[in-house]
């Protein structure tokens, strides 16, 4: 549909002037005509604004909306107006019964013909989410943003509906530690119960054992698109600088927009689009201090220590308790073969999980698990400066270290 006028057309250098132009749509009382906000416009205090001009003003009564439009409205301006009302019926008309509103507008000094206007009316739909997804991704590098969702596409489901509130849940959380879900923005942990705003949403994360919860909610809704950018924009960041391990699972799981549920209407989509998150973080620990008689209560793995069949030779532990290193050789008083493994610690129940192993070569061996490094032949002591861990030993022969 189109609104021209040959008179108002020709004013503005062609670009049309439909200053004093009205329109009227109307039908019953309970219709309820709008506006959606886009191409620059939106509706504030009964005012359609461009920017921060006034183009028309946009009153409705007993089911009649009367748009008027003001100096500096052009031809493409009234079109805009006209083709962004919306409309909805809070009355007993039930679903498939089709409704007739008619269209009139005048120039000042003429009224058009009237126009009817056809609307089926309809049960409000469930809004629609669609996504790329990054699959299994492994996460190998703290500090490093990981977006899980991409190519979001949304749908309101009805015309002139926004999207109100988008939830979404973490599996894997029950031993997080310097972990976030980064929203428009705004860092929210992973390890504990919060609510704030994050840019222009309102947002409330709660933590059950192993799985987080997060909804995302906006007052007065946001267009599809603005939500689309807001699921795109989703991100992972791992802030730890130890040895970490574990998958966190983010699944997308409902879309809700402001149709209501009046009539046997649905205003929430249900979702199940879901991104794996492997993490296998392997930075260089920063070691406390050297143990050589290791309290038992410390260290726990549930019987035998995962890949350890040696003698032991030395011991230091992270200054958080989350990380264990191990030096031992397969040949007894630090002879034979040295062995430099690194465990992950739960905070929780002290288990052990094997991280990396280190053994004496010169070159990484592509068959062997470990990883090769020269000078480890026959450790006997560890000690960290910093960030930087020292080993000595022996070559095997005793006048020799």
């Amino acid at each position: 549909m189109m609104l021209s006028d040959a008179n108002n057309d020709r004013l503005a250098d062609g670009n049309g002037d439909y200053n004093g132009t009205t329109l009227t749509l109307s039908r019953a009382a309970d219709d309820q005509l709008g506006f959606a906000q886009g191409s620059d416009l939106q509706l504030i205090d009964g005012q359609v604004m461009k920017g921060d001009t006034a183009i028309a003003t946009f009153s409705q009564s007993a089911g009649t909306l009367t748009i008027t439009f003001l100096a500096g409205a052009s031809k493409a301006d009234a079109n805009a107006v006209l083709h962004q009302i919306t409309y909805s019926n809070t009355g007993a008309d039930t679903n498939g019964t089709l409704v007739k509103l008619a269209l009139r507008a005048n120039d000042g000094k003429a009224d058009s013909q009237t126009v009817t206007l056809d609307v089926l009316i309809t049960n409000n739909t469930a809004p629609t989410l669609d996504a790329t997804t990054i699959g299994n991704k492994t996460y190998d590098t703290h500090g490093t943003v990981v977006n899980p969702f991409s190519n979001t596409t949304i749908s309101a489901g009805d015309i002139g509906q926004s999207i109100i509130e988008l939830t979404l849940t973490i599996e894997g959380v029950d031993n997080t530690a310097n972990e976030f879900i980064v929203i428009a923005g705004t860092r929210i942990d992973l390890a504990s119960d919060g609510s704030g705003q994050a840019g222009d949403y309102h947002y409330t994360y709660t933590r059950n054992y192993e799985t987080g919860t997060l909804t995302i909610s906006h007052e007065v809704g946001v267009t599809a698109a603005a939500a689309q950018t807001l699921v795109n924009g989703i991100a992972y960041v791992n802030d730890t600088e130890q040895a970490t391990t574990g998958t966190h699972t983010i699944t997308l799981t409902s879309l809700r927009d402001n149709g209501g549920t009046e009539g046997e209407g649905n205003d929430t989509g249900d979702l199940a689009i879901s991104a794996t998150i492997a993490l296998a973080i392997n930075n260089a620990p920063g070691w406390q201090n050297t143990i050589t008689n290791p309290d038992a209560t410390l260290y726990y793995n549930n019987g035998t220590l995962s890949g350890y069949g040696e003698y032991v030779t030395a011991i230091a532990v992270s200054e958080d308790g989350k990380t264990l290193l191990v030096s031992g050789s397969d040949g007894a008083n630090a002879g034979g073969n040295s062995t430099l493994r690194i465990y992950s610690r739960d905070s929780t129940t002290g288990e052990l999980t094997l991280v990396q192993t280190f053994i004496q070569g010169e070159g990484d061996n592509p068959d062997t698990a470990a990883m090769e490094a020269n000078g480890l032949g026959g450790i006997t002591t560890m000690t960290m400066h910093g960030n930087d861990l020292y080993v000595a030993g022996h070559s095997g022969d005793a006048t020799t270290y």
